[in-house]
């Protein structure tokens, strides 16, 4: 799941098939990239003031929970081909994290399981 939920490695491929859809896919595949990009940036509009407005804590920073982090690799596509790391979060993790707002995927990678 850390895999499939890191959107980071998955960038590149994006990139390259909305290049692919700009190029090969004559007129609705450019409307189909423009209506993404533009569904992705209202829709970050939108969330980001409400994850600052509502402030919901992490699920790290109310219980402790088992945590799971792919290596760091060069490219990041690598890390899923490596062991993960599995381990409980710590105290000190509670003061440190910010808001999520509604799951518990953090913006590094990290998955909370």
């Amino acid at each position: 799941m850390p895999a499939i939920s890191y959107s980071d490695i998955w960038t590149p491929f994006f990139i390259i098939v909305a290049i692919a859809f700009l190029i090969f896919g004559g007129f609705r595949g450019r409307a189909f990239v423009f209506c993404t990009t533009l569904a992705l940036a209202l829709s970050n509009a939108a969330v980001d003031p409400l994850k600052h407005a509502i402030e919901r804590p992490r699920p790290k920073q109310v219980q402790t929970v088992r945590m799971i982090e792919l290596e760091k690799t060069r490219p990041k596509i690598l890390s899923i081909f490596k062991r993960p790391i599995i381990r409980v979060s710590t105290e000190a993790e509670r003061a440190r994290s910010g808001a999520s707002f509604p799951s518990g995927h953090t913006n590094n990678n990290t998955v909370i399981a």
